[in-house]
């Protein structure tokens, strides 16, 4: 008999599955049927995920307990080294872009890529207000209530492969560890304060320094670009060194981890919304979508 941490694990992937393949199909159908223009686009695949998708999500997953997350004052401190951490987190993506870079050079396989910006008040509120608050409500608030009853780190580690997974479609696999990672760090932050707000604020900043100012900077100067990455990286990377030196000294949270990733690598509903995601990623590369 399946105890309650699968089953909650199951129902909590399977709606999320089902929320984000509204959207998703409900994007291949338009991009292959209808003409919108980027604005409409937008808003039609907004409306889809969290006009009809987030509300299926939560009535799927709405029978399961709840768990009240305690509040706390945030550390001054703490909401520091928090940001450093999202330095980290860009230093990691510049070297795995800069790797996949290579390896498709190597294979032939470079092609020219648009990287300018257009910067909209629209584009600014999505990336900066609204996209932080929806994802920090979903990936955050709903799923902390219904699994941090199963462990501290089981909640973390689930929230943040989930959050990971969601944005491959959109972004690709090369950002699967930055997000993720990224989604690590959220989900502590709420564990933490017990507040969605910190989570929020920390998200519209990282969108800010690793999307928003390097496609702002590429359209002035590519020299602006460099130096700006360079200094992000050395900060980044001298933080999550003395970081991890850190996390070695915790022998008891390896054990955690381990445990948690067991859980969810080995749930049939996780498996099923990978596999979903990888499959759905592939479709509309082979559409050229």
């Amino acid at each position: 008999m399946k105890n309650n941490k699968i089953l909650t694990l199951e129902r909590v992937s399977l709606g999320l599955s089902l929320m984000f393949s509204i959207n998703w199909y409900s994007k291949i159908v338009m991009d292959i049927f209808f003409e919108f223009t980027k604005n409409e686009r937008t808003l039609f695949l907004i409306f889809s995920l969290y006009g009809i998708g987030l509300p299926v999500f939560i009535k799927i997953i709405n029978n399961l307990p709840n768990t009240d997350i305690r509040k706390h004052k945030m550390e001054t401190l703490f909401f520091l080294k928090s940001i450093f951490f999202i330095f980290s987190i860009f230093a990691i993506n510049i070297l795995i872009t800069g790797i996949c870079t290579l390896l498709r050079e190597q294979n032939g396989l470079t092609k020219s890529i648009n990287v300018s910006y257009e910067l909209t008040i629209f584009s600014l509120f999505l990336t900066l207000v609204f996209y932080p608050i929806i994802e920090e409500f979903v990936f955050r608030k709903i799923l902390a209530k219904k699994m941090v009853g199963h462990g501290n780190t089981f909640y973390v580690l689930t929230s943040s492969f989930c959050f990971a997974l969601v944005h491959i479609v959109s972004q690709g696999a090369a950002s699967l560890i930055m997000i993720f990672l990224l989604g690590v760090l959220l989900s502590v932050v709420y564990l933490k304060t017990g507040k969605i707000i910190f989570p929020i604020m920390l998200h519209s900043f990282s969108n800010l320094i690793i999307f928003l100012v390097p496609k702002t900077l590429s359209n002035f100067s590519e020299l602006y670009l460099v130096i700006y990455a360079g200094i992000i990286f050395v900060t980044g990377m001298v933080y999550l060194f003395r970081l991890v030196r850190k996390i070695k000294k915790y022998e008891g949270l390896k054990v955690s981890l381990k445990e948690a990733m067991k859980d969810i690598l080995t749930n049939k509903g996780m498996l099923i919304f990978f596999v979903l995601t990888i499959f759905t990623s592939v479709l509309q590369q082979i559409l050229c979508l």
